[in-house]
Protein backbone atom coordinates (compact mmCIF):
# COMPACT_ATOMS: atom_id res chain seq x y z
CA UNK A 1 0.00 0.00 0.00
CA UNK A 2 2.98 2.39 0.45
CA UNK A 3 1.52 3.46 3.61
CA UNK A 4 2.58 2.77 7.44
CA UNK A 5 -0.56 1.73 9.90
CA UNK A 6 -1.40 2.65 13.50
CA UNK A 7 -0.24 -0.02 15.64
CA UNK A 8 -3.86 -0.41 16.97
CA UNK A 9 -4.58 -1.31 13.19
CA UNK A 10 -2.04 -3.86 12.81
CA UNK A 11 -3.35 -7.41 11.62
CA UNK A 12 -2.92 -10.53 13.27
CA UNK A 13 -2.19 -12.25 9.99
CA UNK A 14 1.17 -9.85 9.02
CA UNK A 15 2.38 -10.35 12.69
CA UNK A 16 2.19 -13.98 12.66
CA UNK A 17 3.97 -13.92 8.90
CA UNK A 18 6.72 -11.57 10.25
CA UNK A 19 7.28 -13.30 13.45
CA UNK A 20 7.76 -16.45 11.15
CA UNK A 21 10.23 -14.85 8.64
CA UNK A 22 12.27 -13.50 11.67
CA UNK A 23 11.76 -16.72 13.24
CA UNK A 24 10.89 -14.70 16.29
CA UNK A 25 8.29 -15.95 19.27
CA UNK A 26 5.12 -14.00 18.96
CA UNK A 27 4.97 -13.35 22.72
CA UNK A 28 8.45 -11.48 21.99
CA UNK A 29 6.14 -8.74 20.33
CA UNK A 30 4.52 -6.20 23.36
CA UNK A 31 3.01 -3.20 21.66
CA UNK A 32 1.99 -1.29 25.08
CA UNK A 33 5.36 -0.64 24.98
CA UNK A 34 6.09 0.38 21.36
CA UNK A 35 7.50 4.06 22.46
CA UNK A 36 6.83 6.61 19.67
CA UNK A 37 10.68 7.40 19.04
CA UNK A 38 11.30 3.55 18.26
CA UNK A 39 8.09 3.37 16.11
CA UNK A 40 9.64 6.06 14.32
CA UNK A 41 12.60 4.60 13.75
CA UNK A 42 11.80 2.13 12.70
CA UNK A 43 9.69 3.56 10.22
CA UNK A 44 12.97 5.67 8.75
CA UNK A 45 14.68 2.30 8.60
CA UNK A 46 11.96 0.57 6.28
CA UNK A 47 11.70 3.21 3.92
CA UNK A 48 15.64 3.45 3.88
CA UNK A 49 15.56 -0.29 2.74
CA UNK A 50 12.80 -0.05 0.74
CA UNK A 51 13.86 3.20 -0.78
CA UNK A 52 11.16 4.93 0.22
CA UNK A 53 10.77 8.78 0.94
CA UNK A 54 8.71 10.13 3.75
CA UNK A 55 5.81 12.49 2.61
CA UNK A 56 7.32 16.41 3.61
CA UNK A 57 9.67 18.43 2.64
CA UNK A 58 10.15 18.27 -1.32
CA UNK A 59 8.00 15.35 -1.44
CA UNK A 60 5.02 16.94 0.17
CA UNK A 61 5.41 19.50 -2.37
CA UNK A 62 6.02 17.34 -5.22
CA UNK A 63 2.57 15.86 -4.14
CA UNK A 64 0.58 19.16 -3.87
CA UNK A 65 1.75 20.08 -7.35
CA UNK A 66 0.31 16.90 -8.52
CA UNK A 67 -2.78 17.00 -6.71
CA UNK A 68 -2.95 20.00 -8.40
CA UNK A 69 -2.97 19.10 -11.89
CA UNK A 70 -5.02 16.42 -11.47
CA UNK A 71 -8.02 18.76 -9.61
CA UNK A 72 -7.42 20.85 -12.87
CA UNK A 73 -8.37 17.80 -15.12
CA UNK A 74 -10.68 15.43 -12.95
CA UNK A 75 -12.16 17.17 -10.23
CA UNK A 76 -14.11 14.30 -9.03
CA UNK A 77 -12.45 13.58 -5.71
CA UNK A 78 -12.66 9.95 -5.39
CA UNK A 79 -10.19 9.66 -8.68
CA UNK A 80 -7.87 12.16 -7.88
CA UNK A 81 -7.55 10.13 -4.63
CA UNK A 82 -6.74 6.87 -6.10
CA UNK A 83 -4.71 8.66 -8.92
CA UNK A 84 -2.31 10.47 -6.51
CA UNK A 85 -2.45 7.36 -4.17
CA UNK A 86 -0.76 5.83 -7.16
CA UNK A 87 1.53 9.05 -7.81
CA UNK A 88 3.18 8.53 -4.59
CA UNK A 89 3.63 4.72 -5.27
CA UNK A 90 5.01 5.49 -8.64
CA UNK A 91 7.47 7.78 -7.47
CA UNK A 92 8.30 5.84 -3.58
CA UNK A 93 7.01 8.09 -1.60
CA UNK A 94 5.51 7.27 1.62
CA UNK A 95 1.76 7.08 1.47
CA UNK A 96 0.59 9.99 4.48
CA UNK A 97 -2.74 9.60 6.26
CA UNK A 98 -5.99 9.60 4.44
CA UNK A 99 -6.43 12.98 6.95
CA UNK A 100 -3.53 14.40 5.88
CA UNK A 101 -4.29 13.54 1.69
CA UNK A 102 -7.53 14.79 1.63
CA UNK A 103 -6.03 17.79 3.02
CA UNK A 104 -4.03 18.18 0.08
CA UNK A 105 -6.66 17.21 -2.04
CA UNK A 106 -9.00 20.19 -0.84
CA UNK A 107 -6.12 22.66 -0.70
CA UNK A 108 -5.56 21.41 -4.53
CA UNK A 109 -9.26 22.46 -5.43
CA UNK A 110 -9.18 26.29 -3.76
CA UNK A 111 -5.52 26.66 -5.22
CA UNK A 112 -7.50 25.85 -8.49
CA UNK A 113 -10.94 27.57 -7.51
CA UNK A 114 -8.34 30.48 -6.59
CA UNK A 115 -6.59 30.58 -10.28
CA UNK A 116 -10.41 30.42 -11.62
CA UNK A 117 -11.57 33.12 -9.73
CA UNK A 118 -8.32 35.58 -10.74
CA UNK A 119 -9.18 34.97 -14.44
CA UNK A 120 -12.69 35.53 -14.43
CA UNK A 121 -12.56 38.81 -12.47
CA UNK A 122 -9.94 39.96 -14.64
CA UNK A 123 -11.21 38.95 -17.97
CA UNK A 124 -15.11 38.97 -16.76
CA UNK A 125 -16.85 41.70 -19.53
CA UNK A 126 -20.54 43.42 -18.55
CA UNK A 127 -22.20 41.76 -21.51
CA UNK A 128 -21.14 38.02 -19.50
CA UNK A 129 -21.89 39.44 -16.48
CA UNK A 130 -25.75 40.60 -17.66
CA UNK A 131 -26.04 37.27 -19.68
CA UNK A 132 -24.95 35.49 -16.57
CA UNK A 133 -27.11 37.46 -14.10
CA UNK A 134 -30.25 36.97 -16.59
CA UNK A 135 -30.23 33.31 -15.91
CA UNK A 136 -31.27 34.02 -11.89
CA UNK A 137 -33.67 36.19 -12.99
CA UNK A 138 -37.43 35.38 -12.88
CA UNK A 139 -39.36 34.85 -16.32
CA UNK A 140 -43.08 36.59 -16.69
CA UNK A 141 -45.79 34.45 -15.23
CA UNK A 142 -46.72 31.50 -17.92
CA UNK A 143 -50.74 30.94 -18.11
CA UNK A 144 -50.87 29.14 -15.18
CA UNK A 145 -49.51 32.58 -13.12
CA UNK A 146 -46.30 30.08 -12.34
CA UNK A 147 -42.99 32.05 -13.01
CA UNK A 148 -40.14 29.88 -13.18
CA UNK A 149 -35.95 31.57 -13.11
CA UNK A 150 -34.40 31.50 -16.41
CA UNK A 151 -31.72 29.13 -15.55
CA UNK A 152 -34.54 26.65 -14.69
CA UNK A 153 -36.14 27.28 -18.03
CA UNK A 154 -33.29 26.45 -19.84
CA UNK A 155 -33.07 22.91 -17.68
CA UNK A 156 -36.69 22.24 -18.64
CA UNK A 157 -35.86 20.44 -22.00
CA UNK A 158 -37.65 17.37 -22.70
CA UNK A 159 -36.65 13.65 -24.23
CA UNK A 160 -40.48 13.74 -25.95
CA UNK A 161 -40.92 13.07 -29.71
CA UNK A 162 -43.81 15.64 -29.44
CA UNK A 163 -43.88 18.45 -31.72
CA UNK A 164 -44.97 21.05 -29.36
CA UNK A 165 -41.96 19.76 -27.09
CA UNK A 166 -39.23 19.53 -30.05
CA UNK A 167 -39.76 23.50 -30.62
CA UNK A 168 -39.49 23.91 -27.15
CA UNK A 169 -36.45 22.22 -26.92
CA UNK A 170 -35.31 24.07 -30.22
CA UNK A 171 -35.89 27.65 -28.56
CA UNK A 172 -33.78 26.45 -25.64
CA UNK A 173 -31.24 25.19 -27.50
CA UNK A 174 -31.05 28.55 -29.57
CA UNK A 175 -31.40 30.62 -26.17
CA UNK A 176 -28.21 28.38 -24.80
CA UNK A 177 -26.03 29.12 -28.27
CA UNK A 178 -26.84 32.67 -28.31
CA UNK A 179 -25.41 32.49 -24.76
CA UNK A 180 -22.32 30.22 -25.23
CA UNK A 181 -21.27 32.16 -27.49
CA UNK A 182 -21.73 35.39 -25.70
CA UNK A 183 -18.98 34.03 -22.68
CA UNK A 184 -17.30 31.80 -25.19
CA UNK A 185 -14.02 34.33 -24.97
CA UNK A 186 -14.00 33.73 -21.07
CA UNK A 187 -14.21 30.05 -21.63
CA UNK A 188 -11.31 29.98 -23.74
CA UNK A 189 -9.55 32.25 -21.01
CA UNK A 190 -10.30 29.67 -18.16
CA UNK A 191 -9.00 26.79 -20.32
CA UNK A 192 -10.94 24.11 -18.14
CA UNK A 193 -10.88 20.64 -19.13
CA UNK A 194 -13.63 18.46 -20.24
CA UNK A 195 -14.27 16.65 -16.84
CA UNK A 196 -14.37 19.88 -15.08
CA UNK A 197 -16.99 21.50 -17.58
CA UNK A 198 -18.96 17.70 -16.71
CA UNK A 199 -18.46 18.48 -12.85
CA UNK A 200 -19.64 21.68 -13.04
CA UNK A 201 -22.78 21.38 -15.64
CA UNK A 202 -23.75 18.55 -13.54
CA UNK A 203 -23.77 20.47 -10.44
CA UNK A 204 -26.45 22.46 -11.45
CA UNK A 205 -28.78 20.44 -13.10
CA UNK A 206 -29.13 18.73 -9.61
CA UNK A 207 -28.79 22.24 -7.69
CA UNK A 208 -31.55 24.42 -7.02
CA UNK A 209 -31.89 27.95 -8.19
CA UNK A 210 -31.37 29.46 -4.77
CA UNK A 211 -27.80 26.59 -4.42
CA UNK A 212 -26.42 27.87 -7.36
CA UNK A 213 -27.23 31.67 -7.09
CA UNK A 214 -25.82 31.80 -3.20
CA UNK A 215 -22.72 30.82 -4.26
CA UNK A 216 -19.56 32.69 -4.36
CA UNK A 217 -18.62 31.46 -7.59
CA UNK A 218 -21.84 31.82 -9.19
CA UNK A 219 -20.25 32.64 -11.89
CA UNK A 220 -17.85 29.55 -12.34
Amino acid sequence: SGRFFKIANFAKPDILFVADQLSIDLSAFDFNNYRRNTLGRHRQLIRQALGFSPFGGAYKVMVQKEALHLVERQVHPERVFWALCAFMRAHRIEVPTYHALCETISQGVRDSEQRLDHIIEQSITEDQIVNLNELFEKLPPDASGRSIHQLAKLKSAQELLQLGIIRHNLDLLKDLKRRYHIILPLLTRLNLSEEMIEYYAEYVLRAEIFQVKRRIRKYL
